[in-house]
């Protein structure tokens, strides 16, 4: 034999010994084993807050704990499932404390089968124990004890193993929860570990389907739920020893079907098995090999949130490369947009295919998309991030993923041209996409903000301004501050409010909430604040002037409208020029907070001033705030006529009289949203927005909110004339924030600010014509 065969020849079988023999450098071992959770009557369940924190009253299935060891060259892993709501972050930690010394604790994955009927009493957060029940030290003490056994029987029972995934799609078992064209994630992924003969150590299946079959019938039952009969089934199906996971998928909108009208344990059971069926089909066509791992773990500074004073700052994510598959391992509910992005994502950064999984490793939030923001379920009242959640989630698997490069899904820097003096206030320039407009705005104007949060929306809640229920801690009000107990449930509340609103509007206050330092929700309740109140009104708000002069009585400027803006809460006003990549350019006053226009006027002529009117009801929870509408028809319209009619179509609005005016060849009209929709034109080119109780007489041209008579008998007034009425003292106004006169032929706004005596001063201009500065 030559030197060269004799060389091959025994590299040949260098290579045949590494794979025959167990335990050498390259070889992959596993073990998988499952240990049962004893849980006593009278455990408070997790997964609905409607349970108040009861114990359980009965046990229908047991409830497990099933651990996956895994290893090859120099890693070492745990995949651990436990038939649970969620990870705690306190159940985590003393986890940690019982994982076998031979793995690291940051190659430990822990993940829930987020089933609704399983034990709480294992957090230590006050917003979680509202949906989780009593922290029970003892019961997360023995919880966590099982965990550890089944992490060492696993390990205990390594052998060499081979593996192989592959995936499917399953589009007859889960449905969107919430709209019948909504988007579902139907991806089955299965993971197959099984020994050197064939036989299936441990089979894994990651689906999107929320584990709460179970109607309130038996809401005190301890279950699995699904998952349970799923792992059962596909145990049996597949031999001795095999040990099933159920890893849930990007479930937050994915439930259930119901074929056949089947209700409670039997829907459990028809879809567990019916899962398991699938599986197994899919499993005994996988052809296992000796498949590279690779574990990365990051924690994370989480968005800012509502409930800050009780949330932890940080939280754990987890990749699993097997091969060309990445498992991503998320702490909370994922909603299936974001989970079919991040599967693009990983896609396009050269993996073949994509798990995500959650809830997992200490961590309950929700990561839903902008599009469903605004719906109020019970895993968006967990929601207390806001969209933000969702791009911390994409940044963070992008920057664990090995392969590819990570870009970050905001602009790194965004910069603002800062606030500018204007006729004794300020002035704010906002350019760009609505989440760098956003931005700009927190920014320039973040510290005001910040002041109204609190004046707003915190000072109301402690003060008893807003009542908000506060649970088991009502009692406690006094001696406790009630804002951190009650904001989560107001900012849950406050999302029908949302309803209606375009996915632009939701990036621009995220970027508010960004640039002034603010969870999202603590900006969107400064807009939603006037809803909240006890009397329906905004406190502290001054009674708006709104008026315009029209036809001839109009010369020789043209269609002028008149505005005195009420005092709100004491607020300075502010002047903002907003140019947007698509829509028409703007100038609107109004508050430093405001993302929605009470009084402005487009690039076309187009005005339109909204006042609060609480003869013609109470601002309901049907529509966004009038603000956010007013804004719409100002970035889209330049015509009275369409301006007009977007307005008049808005269904379900009450409270307030809009006035909308265009050029003098196109008139003006106040709608008054009422019980009904009623549209006003002018009276001998007069037409006022007035409030009913504060005049004598119909007749509009009496009840002008203490306009003077000289002006009325007039036959003409101009710009210079409504600018010295502004100037005049003038009874019954209250103190306004601003006077505002806006002249549509030139396209032109003038604008001045109440000196001492609630008067105004010179007007200074800004012309649209000429364009923003």
């Amino acid at each position: 034999m030559s030197r060269g065969l004799l060389i091959r020849f025994c590299l040949k079988a260098l290579v045949c010994l590494s794979v025959a023999l167990p335990g050498t450098a390259d070889a992959l071992e596993a073990g998988a084993a499952k240990v049962e959770l004893e849980v006593a009557p009278g455990t408070p369940l997790d997964g609905y807050a409607r349970r108040m924190g009861r114990g359980a009253l009965e046990t229908h299935d047991p409830l497990w704990v099933r651990a996956l060891y895994l290893e090859k060259d120099d890693t070492r892993l745990f995949l651990v499932s436990a038939d649970l709501y969620s990870i705690s972050e306190a159940l985590r930690e003393r986890v940690l404390d019982f994982v076998p010394e031979e793995v690291a604790r940051a190659h430990v994955i822990l993940t829930a089968t987020h089933t609704h009927n399983g034990p709480g009493g294992l957090s230590r957060s006050w917003l979680e124990r509202k949906r989780s029940g009593r922290f029970m030290p003892e019961f997360l003490e023995a919880t966590a004890r099982r965990f550890g056994e089944a992490m060492r029987a696993a390990y205990e029972g390594r052998k060499r193993a081979v593996l192989g995934y592959a995936v499917s799609e399953e589009g007859s078992l889960t449905r969107n929860a919430f709209t019948a064209d909504g988007v579902r994630d139907t991806q089955l992924g299965v993971l197959r570990v099984e020994d050197s003969d064939g036989t299936a150590i441990a089979l894994l299946a990651n689906f999107a389907a929320t584990p709460s079959t179970i109607s309130d019938r038996y809401a005190f039952a301890l279950s699995a739920d699904f998952p349970g009969r799923f792992c059962d089934a596909l145990e049996e199906m597949s031999g001795p020893g095999a040990v099933a996971f159920f890893l849930n998928a990007a479930s937050g909108d994915q439930a259930c079907v119901h074929p056949e009208n089947l209700r409670d344990w039997d829907l459990a059971r028809s879809m567990g098995e019916s899962l398991a069926q699938r599986v197994k089909t899919i499993s005994n066509a996988i052809e296992c090999r000796e498949l590279k791992l690779s574990m990365h773990q990051l924690s994370r500074e989480l968005p800012p949130s509502v409930a800050a004073p009780s949330r932890r700052s940080e939280a754990v994510l987890q990749i699993l490369e097997i091969d060309d598959l990445v498992m991503a391992f998320v702490p909370g509910v994922v909603y299936a947009e974001i989970g079919l992005e991040l599967r693009r994502q990983a896609r396009a950064r050269g993996y073949r295919a994509q798990f995500t999984v959650g809830p997992a490793n200490g961590g309950m939030v929700t990561f839903m998309p902008a599009s469903s923001i605004a719906l109020a379920t019970v895993e968006n009242g967990q929601a207390v991030f806001g969209p933000a959640a969702a791009d911390w989630l994409y940044d963070g698997i992008s920057e664990l993923m090995p392969r590819g490069t990570h870009k970050p899904s905001r602009p790194a820097v965004i910069s603002s041209e800062g606030v500018d003096s204007f006729d004794g206030s300020s002035r704010v320039l906002l350019t760009g996409t609505p989440y760098e407009r956003g931005v700009q705005r927190g920014l320039a104007l973040g510290e005001s903000i910040r002041a109204a949060y609190e004046r707003r929306v915190l000072t109301p809640l402690r003060d008893g301004s807003v009542d908000v229920a506060l649970g088991p801690w009502t009692f406690a009000r006094r001696a406790i501050d009630p804002a951190p107990l009650a904001i989560a449930d107001l900012a849950n509340e406050s999302r029908a409010l949302m309803r209606g609103l375009a996915e632009s509007d939701i990036e621009e206050l995220q970027g508010l909430a960004d640039g002034a330092e603010l969870p999202f929700f603590a900006v969107w309740l400064l807009h939603a604040a006037s809803n909240f109140g006890n009397d329906g009104k905004d406190p502290g708000a001054g009674v708006d002037t709104l008026f315009a002069v029209t036809d001839d009585r109009a010369e020789p400027d043209g269609l002028l409208v008149g505005h005195a803006l009420g005092d709100s809460m004491g607020e300075t006003t502010v002047v903002v020029e907003v140019r947007s990549e698509k829509g028409r350019a703007y100038v609107a006053i109004g508050n430093s907070w405001e993302l929605g226009v009470h009084s402005g006027m487009n690039d076309a002529g187009v005005v339109v001033c909204a006042q609060v009117a609480p003869d013609l009801g109470r601002p309901g929870f049907d529509v966004p705030p009038i603000g956010f509408i007013v804004r719409s028809v100002l970035e889209t319209e330049d015509r009275f006529e369409d301006a007009l009619a977007a307005l008049t179509a808005v269904e379900g609005l009450r409270g307030y009289r809009v006035l909308v005016a265009d050029r003098p060849q196109s008139d003006a009209a106040v709608i008054e949203f009422g019980e009904e929709v009623i549209v006003r034109r002018s009276v001998d080119g007069y037409l006022v927005a007035r409030v009913e109780g504060n005049g004598p007489g119909d007749d509009p041209r009496n009840r002008a909110h203490g306009l003077t008579k000289s002006v009325l008998r007039g036959d003409t007034i101009g710009l210079a004339g409504l600018e010295a009425l502004f100037q005049a003292k003038r009874a019954g106004l209250g103190r306004p924030g601003a006077f505002v006169v806006y002249e549509t032929r030139e396209g032109r706004v003038h604008i001045s600010f109440p000196n001492d005596e609630g008067t105004a001063g010179a007007f200074a201009e800004l012309s649209l014509k000429r364009g923003l500065r």
